[in-house]
């Protein structure tokens, strides 16, 4: 199925222009932020339409129950799709500091902003 026909060529292509997506990665980044919330909403959609049918039986809740993970899935997938767009576009990094300490015996070391003792 091409973009045209499911219908997320223009979200897409907004979310790009949105964004202000600087190079190729960020646009497919963006298009595929913009595909994983379409197909969310869709199924979100689909899941509602499930939930109108009468009488329930066992088969429709275990259709919900599907279609319920599925878009937590699309959900996750969007929303780690735009943390990783926000890295991109700030150059956030991550640092670890490592610091070690000697404390010998009836020492004092402070852990935490609080003084210990240490009694070994």
């Amino acid at each position: 199925m091409r973009p045209l026909e499911v219908g997320v060529l223009e979200p897409a292509a907004d979310a790009a222009n949105t964004a202000q997506a600087a190079n190729s990665i960020e646009r497919m980044l963006c298009h595929g932020i913009a595909a994983a919330h379409f197909m969310a909403m869709r199924l979100y959609k689909a899941t509602q339409d499930c939930l109108v049918c009468l009488p329930y039986q066992q088969q429709q809740f275990d259709e919900v129950a599907r279609l319920t993970n599925a878009v937590a899935r699309q959900l996750e997938i969007y929303q780690t799709g735009c943390l990783t767009l926000q890295k991109l576009k700030t150059g956030v990094r991550q640092q670890v500091l490592v610091q070690h300490q000697q404390v010998n015996v009836g020492s004092r070391c402070a852990l935490d902003s609080r003084l210990l003792s240490e009694t070994v």
